[in-house]
């Protein structure tokens, strides 16, 4: 940061403008500025990088073939670590997270930004990487697991409360020490940032998981996870002592209504925030302790949001468990940037020392009454932003510290200190060039480290401090170099980089970039150029004065300029591209610009390349996510086309055209570098030995014949620089299987030999035997796919696949064979459940299929069998539907059995049956009852019937419905009769074939009030009680009420007489 650079500037004795120390023009702190150039470029147009984006990208690109060409001179095309592995000043990368082993101090783990996680067995003496192949390289924390010190857990994603921080991919775990890794919580934490995990020490099963999501609980070993209290989690620990209780922190940084300082007594489950402690949107970050030896005691140091200004809000203690808090009145005030580096800890066997670190590492000795800088003497041994703290298990006056240069050791509680920054290549680098002619010098730009020249080794010198980005050689005298700093800042060397003078000051324009970019005419080596929003250009070496504005604002108006590329054939047209996302050229040196933007995805223009030769040929890389990476221009911009193929869904940071290969375009993205040498169908990983971090720069020299990529988290690697030859190819068949009658497709590749990469828009031929059975033409991956339809009278058995691919002029022909095995074909039955009743005849259907497209098997003899026994057969019809009619016997009993479709198979379909349930059910009354002389209403009145078949008989009970209907089922089948009784009718008898479903009607005789089934004296008795009442009055009798109009009348009498003496069925 710009300290950092005044340090230096100071140091080297330079005259070199330096802006405020901790904020940029614009008011943010650098640190910020630097988040979010890497993280808006990649969420452009939009707000946030789509969850799981890198995950994705990083599994496409492990599809990928490796490109499988040679270097000059012969070489193979594997990467070769660049450095540095130590510099001058024994800084290196930022250092997240690290984890001491419990029992064994010598062993260290550490977590370097986006460096991945290193190991080391002496103390610090030498490293060991032991995550280049993951999928993410962002270090959140890590874990020592109590249970056993040889498994490891690795949070993903920076643990920055930012929003512009690269987000994870999930928990990996290790239970070798780190040898091999498995992903855990990808579909919960794939975008999260993770900062803390726990595991509970009386349970291995049990974690506790803090992310920019809140704090999740797993139970059983990371199968799933609960979130149980939800915010930005800053901070998490647990009890020593009793893993029921819980401390965390939510602390987003801009402030929050859910900041604050919570406890849990029950391991998790539920939170409560104190509310004696500073809380809500007037806090940002948080982080907390607890003393080991004294968990009654805790410290939590409170940060500013960033609204306020994020220097440290407060530090407050508890020395009761919690039940009380003292705010620290002595506590240290900070920088003002809390939000970025912010660290709490507390002697495991002293509760009065403790540390705070933000941009300074503060420590007290008395419990908080006072504080003091312990940052170290002399450059070599300090370095500021204080991100982690670490005990020794031994000795807890021995500490580790990580901050935004390293690791650094001490053994008197920071008063002084020891690198342990060699052999870890971790820096982070924005961009870099290389010298003209001189293979082992570079010039490189670095987050927070400065500028670094690389002489004869991997030690590179730290020459010009704060945030390096670009560097720019002349090309025909590298004693001239020109650098810089933030916002377009740029310094120049006569000396080869060992000293510097302040040359152009880009900082005043309306937009600065960050990262500015800074190159060298290709043509014109005195002639220099640098971009804000606006193009610069100077003629005369970059030398301070000589830089003049060539054009107008080059951006949408919201961002800035992000490339710059000069045509190597004719140094009259000049592109740019922006990181709002467009494109401009001039084709006149500058003179006049237009926009070439048209067609080209609004995404951060990441790189620019140009056509060796031919000046209105380019391509352009787009970073962010959503497809359509890279695009081509034949015409100045004019049009595109996009040519990404498989490149997969990845930011593009930059573009080079091989120099000793036109036709080969070479990549640098987030998820490594990819070479296409066939236009952009096919696309490869270039070489091997390269870490997965975000690869940002590249450069070519062919007089060193080397290629170059910057990454940013795993320093700088080289590989020779690829030639290209005519391709030669291979054919390669996939041995396919089908069975008679069906269909296969038949495939096959056609890759180059070098890249293995597939070759699209071939011809390939295909044969079975000696026979040609048609061609199909190669897709985009290389393949082709011929389907074809197996003849039904062939015989089973294995027959020859043959392919072929003619050649053109571009390619040589090649072919191949592989294997096709015929045999039966498997056939299926469908066959539903069925439901009868007693008596009923159902047509039991079945269906004959082919097992692999389900086509009907036609005119194919099916046997059809009811619990065991056969009760018929049927062939299948054009649909494959067999249907055989089946007549439920009439004393079935009631009930399922067994419903069986069986194929006995030919000598082209394999044999197949299938089961069901057929139900016997009861046969099904279905009633109509006319009540005679009746104008009330009918529904609900209750239907007593009884059934009779032989000897046997069955009563039942129903109700009538608004027609008079009824249904009930009976268990009696057969010959029969069925009589109904309804309230003060006479019961009727009807005859009746009891079998399936039988309907029947009955017209009933109305006026037998007292329901004995005759109309008589008693009848008349009781209509006289009742006459002249209505419903509510005491003598009210609803059966007297005959003709249903809710008054007993004449009228009634009248039904009476009428059927006075008439007597109802038995």
């Amino acid at each position: 940061m710009k300290r950092l650079f005044l340090l230096f500037a100071c140091w080297i004795g330079l005259s070199v403008l330096v802006h405020a120390q901790e904020l940029d023009p614009w008011g943010m702190p650098s640190p910020w500025k630097r988040l979010e150039w890497f993280y808006s470029r990649r969420a452009f147009p939009n707000n946030d990088v789509p969850a799981g984006a890198w995950l994705r990208a990083y599994e496409q690109s492990q599809l990928l073939p490796v490109y499988q060409g040679e270097g000059l001179q012969g070489q193979a095309l594997a990467w070769e670590f660049f450095g540095p592995d130590s510099t001058n000043q024994n800084w290196l990368a930022r250092v997240n997270a690290i984890a001491v082993h419990p029992t064994d101090p010598n062993t260290i783990y550490i977590g370097v930004a986006k460096g991945g996680v290193w190991k080391s067995t002496n103390r610090g003496s030498t490293w060991t990487n032991l995550t280049d192949s993951l999928a993410a390289q962002y270090v959140g924390c890590l874990t020592i697991d109590p249970h056993d010190p040889n498994t490891i857990y690795l949070g993903t994603g920076e643990e920055y409360y930012a929003g512009n921080t690269l987000g994870g991919v999930g928990i990996y775990r290790s239970t070798d020490g780190g040898n091999s890794w498995t992903l855990i919580g990808s579909s919960v934490f794939s975008g999260r940032r993770i900062n803390e995990i726990i595991i509970d020490p009386t349970n291995r099963n049990k974690w506790i998981v803090s992310t920019d999501a809140g704090i999740y609980i797993t139970t059983n070993g990371g199968n799933s996870f609960t979130r149980t209290l939800s915010g930005v989690a800053s901070a998490l620990r647990m009890h020593p002592s009793n893993p029921n209780v819980l401390w965390a922190a939510l602390g987003a940084i801009w402030g929050s209504s859910t900041n604050g300082v919570y406890v849990s007594t029950n391991g998790g489950s539920t939170w409560t925030r104190y509310s004696a402690l500073p809380l809500g949107t007037g806090v940002g970050r948080i982080e907390l302790d607890v003393c080991r030896s004294n968990p009654s005691v805790l410290y939590v140091v409170f940060g500013q949001n960033v609204g306020s200004g994020a220097r440290i809000h407060s530090v407050w203690k508890t020395t009761n468990g919690g039940t009380s808090w003292t705010q620290l009145t002595s506590a240290p005030a900070g920088s003002g940037q809390s939000w970025y580096d912010l660290v709490i800890r507390v002697d495991p066997s002293n509760p009065n020392i403790a540390y705070v670190g933000e941009v300074e590492l503060y420590r007290t000795t008395d419990g908080g009454s006072s504080w003091t800088k312990v940052n170290g003497s002399g450059l070599s041994n300090a370095h500021v932003d204080q991100h982690a703290l670490e005990f020794d298990p031994t000795d807890s006056s021995k500490i580790y510290i990580g901050c935004d240069g390293g690791l650094f050791y001490s053994e008197n509680r920071g008063t002084t200190r020891t690198p342990l920054n060699s052999g870890r290549g971790t820096m982070e680098y924005y961009a870099f060039d290389v010298h003209p002619t001189n293979a082992n010098r570079l010039v490189a730009g670095s987050q927070d480290n400065g500028s670094h020249v690389r002489s004869t080794t991997n030690t590179y010198s730290i020459t010009l401090g704060g945030d390096g980005f670009w560097a720019a050689y002349k090309r025909t005298d590298p004693n001239i170099v020109l650098g810089e700093v933030y916002y377009a800042m740029v310094y120049r060397s006569t000396n080869g980089g060992s000293s510097w003078s302040s040359a152009f000051n880009g900082s005043g324009d309306p937009r600065s970039p960050w990262s500015a970019p800074l190159v060298n005419d290709p043509n014109n080596p005195s002639t220099f150029y640098v971009g804000t929003i606006y193009v610069y250009r100077s003629t005369s070496n970059g030398i301070a004065g000589s830089w003049s504005k060539i054009s107008n604002d080059l951006t949408r108006g919201s961002g800035t300029l992000s490339v710059i590329a000069i045509a190597p054939s004719n140094s009259n047209v000049i592109y740019t591209g922006s990181d709002d996302g467009v494109v401009y050229v001039s084709t006149d040196g500058g003179s006049t610009w237009n926009a070439r933007y048209s067609g080209l995805p609004t995404r951060s223009v990441g790189g620019i390349a140009v056509d060796p030769s031919n000046p209105a040929t380019v391509y352009v890389g787009l970073q962010g996510f959503g497809g359509g990476h890279v695009y081509k221009s034949t015409n100045y911009g004019s049009s595109w086309t996009n040519i990404s193929g498989n490149l997969p869904d990845t930011p593009v940071n930059f573009l080079i055209v091989n120099p000793l290969a036109p036709n080969m375009l070479i990549a640098a993205t987030d998820t490594g570098v990819f070479v296409t040498a066939d236009g952009g169908t096919n696309w490869a990983k270039l070489g091997v030995g390269l870490p997965s971090t975000p690869c940002l720069h590249l450069r070519a020299n062919t007089t060193t014949g080397y290629l170059y990529v910057g990454t940013y988290g795993r320093g700088i690697w080289r590989m020779p620089l690829p030639t290209a030859s005519f391709v030669t190819t291979r054919v390669l068949v996939d041995n396919a299987s089908g069975t008679l009658g069906g269909t296969v497709n038949l495939t096959a590749t056609l890759q180059r030999t070098d890249t293995l990469s597939g070759i699209s828009g071939k011809t390939l031929q295909f044969a079975l035997g000696n026979s040609p059975v048609g061609s199909a033409v190669t897709n985009s991956s290389g393949v082709a796919t011929l389907a074809y339809t197996i003849p039904e009278t062939w015989s089973t058995g294995s027959r020859v696949i043959s392919v072929s691919f003619e050649g053109d002029s571009n390619a040589n022909p090649s072919s191949g064979t592989g294997t096709l095995t015929v045999s039966r074909a498997a056939a299926e039955i469908v066959l539903n459940n069925f439901t009868a009743r007693r008596g009923q005849t159902v047509n039991l259907q079945a269906t004959l299929r082919r097992q692999d497209n389900a086509a009907p098997v036609v005119g194919r003899t099916v046997t059809f069998k009811v619990a065991g026994s056969v009760v018929g057969s049927a062939n299948t019809d054009g649909t494959g539907t067999a249907t055989v009619p089946y007549t439920v016997p009439i004393d079935a009993t009631l009930g399922n059995r067994v419903l069986r479709a069986e194929f006995a198979g030919d000598s082209a379909y394999m044999s197949a049956s299938k089961d069901a349930t057929l139900e016997v059910r009861k046969v099904l009354l279905q009633g109509s009852v006319s009540l005679g002389d009746y104008a009330g209403t009918v529904n609900g009145l209750p239907v007593q019937i009884g059934v009779a078949q032989g000897s046997n008989t069955e009563s039942l009970s129903a109700s009538l419905d608004n027609s008079g209907r009824f249904s009930v089922e009976t268990a009696l089948a057969g010959s029969g009769s069925v009589a109904v009784k309804v309230t003060h009718w006479l019961r009727q008898r009807v005859n009746a074939s009891l079998s399936g479903e039988v309907s029947l009607s009955w017209s009933l005789i109305n006026g037998d009030v007292d329901g004995d089934n005759e109309v008589t004296l008693f009848d008349f008795g009781q209509l006289v009680a009742a006459f002249g009442s209505v419903p509510g009055d005491a003598n009210w009798n609803v059966n007297a009420d005959l003709d249903g109009d809710e008054e007993v009348t004449l009228f009634d009498f009248g039904i009476l007489v009428r059927n006075f003496g008439l007597l109802g069925d038995e």
